[in-house]
């Protein structure tokens, strides 16, 4: 009998097929879990924006402006951008172009938004795996609710 000292065609090609099998299932997994992230961290960011315009408002006593400015939300202090925030590739919302908000030094939030997703001003974050509801108190305080 001849020992044999390497792998065959056919078997070498079996095990490059499952490889490739495997890194394609990898390959969605990742993608889905990354959208899943951007969405996530959008979400903290928009948070995050009415919260410094509510509290900055307020504590140094002056009036900002959110605006949507195509993919971007924008804090302003008259015409001087003081923070942005892209919104992702991938990541739909459904607020408005323009003014979004004012924020007041009295620490109240006029908003310029409707009751897309709930009784209150709310509006909606999508992508690809999932949407989200988020509601915006007269205080500023973004909060997820179940539509």
């Amino acid at each position: 009998m001849r020992k044999r000292l390497g792998l065959t065609l056919l078997e070498l090609l079996v095990v490059l097929a499952l490889l490739g099998l495997l890194l394609g299932l990898t390959g969605m997994n990742a993608r889905k879990t990354i959208e899943r992230q951007e969405e996530a961290a959008f979400v903290t960011g928009v948070k995050r924006l009415f919260w410094d315009g509510g509290t900055r408002a307020s504590s140094l006593g002056e009036t900002l402006e959110l605006r949507r400015e195509q993919q971007m939300l924008v804090l302003y202090k008259d015409t001087i951008p003081i923070r942005r925030l892209r919104i992702p590739e991938g990541v739909t919302t459904d607020l408005p172009t323009g003014k979004i908000a004012t924020f007041l030094p009295t620490g109240k939030v006029e908003l310029e938004l409707t009751a897309s997703c709930s009784p209150y001003p709310s509006f909606r974050v999508q992508n690809a795996s999932g949407r989200r509801c988020l509601e915006v108190s007269k205080i500023g305080e973004v909060t997820e609710v179940r539509p």
